[in-house]
């Protein structure tokens, strides 16, 4: 198994606010071996890794460090941005393609902010960008 496994499973652990100690007799297994599997020293069993998912109530993708939840948000903000782009080509008709650039626009603002250096965004900015992108998005879907 690769290491991804054990990294999850510390990961899962630890976002938990749980010892070691804690989460392997929930488990039912003993604090060493529970550290075994965590330090990538032993590879457990399916049966483990089934209740392991039950535990954490994960995926087996994220419990083997496959990043499945991870894949999943990023494919769920993928559709609704096709979903948003289709809407815009719907309520804008022959000026869908104006509509479109917009969305990019706004879209490659933010990420060109996201991306500088060392830059992190205080909650209110990136609240006052979410509210200039929802209301760039109502004049673009503004069918009046």
């Amino acid at each position: 198994m690769q290491t991804g496994f054990s990294e999850a499973l510390t990961r899962l652990r630890h976002e938990r606010g749980l010892s070691q100690k804690q989460a392997a007799a929930d488990l039912g297994i003993s604090q060493a071996l529970l550290s075994h599997y965590e330090n990538g020293i032993r590879e457990p069993r399916l049966e483990f890794v089934i209740r392991a998912c039950d535990y954490y109530q994960v995926s087996a993708d994220r419990i083997l460090g496959r990043g499945g939840e991870d894949d999943a948000r990023g494919q769920a903000v993928t559709e609704t941005a096709k979903r948003l782009l289709c809407r815009l080509e719907e309520v804008n008709g022959d000026s869908a393609s104006a509509a479109v650039i917009c969305f990019q626009n706004a879209a490659e603002a933010l990420l060109y902010m996201l991306d500088q250096p060392g830059r992190v965004l205080p909650p209110e900015m990136l609240i006052r960008e979410q509210q200039g992108f929802a209301e760039l998005l109502r004049t673009l879907t503004d069918e009046g």
